[in-house]
């Protein structure tokens, strides 16, 4: 159990700093987004990056997910035609989607904006998503075989020139939101161009196997519906709120969505991570309880992330945003909670994966989009930003008991309940405390509700949450550390001597 939980944190944490490094872009790029876009630019340059993201979902029809199950499966199946299968074939088809994309846009580009310039916008985007949906292979080829550190490496970079090329194309330039969407794509084609150097001996140029292709598309194009409607789950409330309230509160809901979404690199670090070891773990006798404890672990740490972020939002909005964004904060809880049940919802599928039922997963996840489109055309008009986010929070919650219930049809697993609602009932009480704390001065006021949400873990002791195996495990950790440290103190001792 605790080799498993090792390895999967182990790969989390090299996942996670990548991820970590993208989030750190989004929070960076606030200060420079804000100053230079009103709260009305920032709100159409989401449509635009909402879209992408919608593309990039569509475009590799679940065949980057299948290429897990076909390489870590109890079929011997070469890799090398896993890989050229799944690469010849999405260039073939992201090529000819893209470029009748590219010559309707006019017509198009009139669903997602009203900038004049939209019809360039979505072209920017159309090829950014075709180098998106190509890197998607050779990542999913490092993570097959664990090679995170690799994996984090071309994310790295992909940070780092996305970085510089914002800077240039927005700060020095000038260019707007078309430097945001340009700064983007040449990023992609910079990573997307190095990380095929790493699967080049993979591919076979022009070789499709149709023994292969057919059962990885079965596999994989339910999925997609199912991948579309989480888009929707996500992003839907965007063009709400641009048709249905305004553009200023599309703005105030992307930047308050921009820093709840740091609880992403989390739970993105997992499910980079996790479809490696939910095919491993599913060969081990104990793999039922190996999955329930690593549900209770997860939300262990989701749930102080979302105090950390919830609780501490509004002083930081006010520190790196200017005030016209101030009022951003009011939907980060809701945010957060949200794409903490999306990782959830990751974590249960264990049955519909391992059984491969996946067809059923696009009718799970449609129900839940479609309360979601529902709920966002009556909130919206009425409570704004905040509809959106009460929207987007309880078609998340109905995402997770339905894909539970599915899941545990086909793959029982007792999950520890009694232990999770302890968590939440923990996190709530903390959470409601901070709200008392009210102070003009910034410092003192976040270092007040810090010293508030570090009583996390001792007040989940006073509720006997930890087990004693767990608690002498912990213990032993520290123990062998302190002996570690007094071995490499005792060495260097005897090199001062000797030396």
């Amino acid at each position: 159990m605790f080799n498993y939980l090792k390895q999967l944190t182990q790969h989390s944490t090299i996942y996670g700093i990548s991820n970590i490094l993208n989030k750190t872009l989004a929070i960076f790029l606030i200060p420079i987004y804000t100053h230079y876009l009103d709260v009305a630019e920032y709100g159409n340059l989401e449509l635009f990056l909402v879209t992408l993201n919608f593309l990039v979902l569509f475009l590799p029809l679940g065949l980057n997910v299948a290429i897990f199950a076909f390489t870590i499966s109890l079929e011997k199946n070469d890799p090398r035609d896993v890989i050229s299968t799944v690469f010849n074939f999405t260039l073939i088809f992201t090529g000819v989607v893209v470029c009748l994309i590219y010559y309707f846009s006019p017509v198009l580009s009139q669903i997602i904006s009203d900038d004049p310039q939209r019809a360039y916008f979505l072209r920017i985007i159309t090829i950014n998503a075709c180098m998106s949906v190509i890197l998607l292979i050779p990542l999913a080829r490092l993570r097959v075989e664990n090679r995170s550190v690799t994996y984090s490496i071309l994310n790295t970079i992909k940070f780092g020139s996305n970085l510089l090329l914002n800077i240039y194309f927005v700060v020095y330039i000038k260019k707007g939101i078309e430097g945001i969407l340009l700064a983007g794509l040449y990023s992609s084609v910079i990573t997307t161009i190095l990380s095929l150097s790493f699967i080049h001996r993979d591919i076979l140029l022009f070789k499709i196997s149709r023994k292969l292709l057919t059962p990885m598309l079965k596999f994989g194009i339910p999925l997609v519906p199912s991948a579309i409607a989480s888009a929707i789950l996500t992003m839907a409330n965007r063009f709400f709120l641009e048709k249905l309230s305004t553009s200023e509160e599309l703005g105030l809901f992307t930047l308050g969505f921009k820093f709840a979404s740091i609880i992403t690199f989390l739970t993105m670090a997992f499910q980079v991570a996790w479809p490696t070891f939910l095919f491993t773990i599913a060969k081990d006798e104990n793999a039922r309880n190996i999955y329930k404890k690593l549900l209770t672990y997860f939300l262990y740490v989701l749930l102080f992330m979302f105090l950390i972020i919830s609780i501490l939002a509004q002083d930081i909005i006010q520190l790196i945003a200017t005030p016209e964004f101030g009022a951003a904060y009011r939907v980060v809880p809701f945010i957060v909670l949200s794409q903490i049940f999306y990782g959830v919802y990751f974590m249960t599928a264990v049955g519909v994966n391992i059984k491969r039922k996946t067809q059923y997963l696009p009718f799970v996840v449609g129900f839940a989009a479609l309360t979601n489109l529902i709920l966002n055309y009556v909130l919206i008009p009425h409570h704004g930003m905040i509809g959106a986010a009460y929207a987007s929070l309880f078609s998340y919650f109905i995402l997770v008991i339905l894909s539970t219930r599915l899941s545990l049809h086909y793959y029982s697993i007792k999950y520890e309940y009694v232990r999770i609602f302890k968590l939440a009932l923990i996190t709530a009480t903390i959470y409601v405390l901070s709200i008392f704390i009210k102070t003009d001065n910034v410092i003192f006021s976040i270092s007040g509700k810090s010293l508030l949400i570090c009583s996390y873990p001792l007040l989940l002791y006073v509720v006997k949450f930890y087990h004693k195996k767990e608690l002498y495990s912990f213990k032993e950790i520290l123990k062998s550390k302190s002996i570690l440290k007094e071995k490499m103190a005792f060495n260097k001792y005897e090199e001062d001597i000797t030396g």
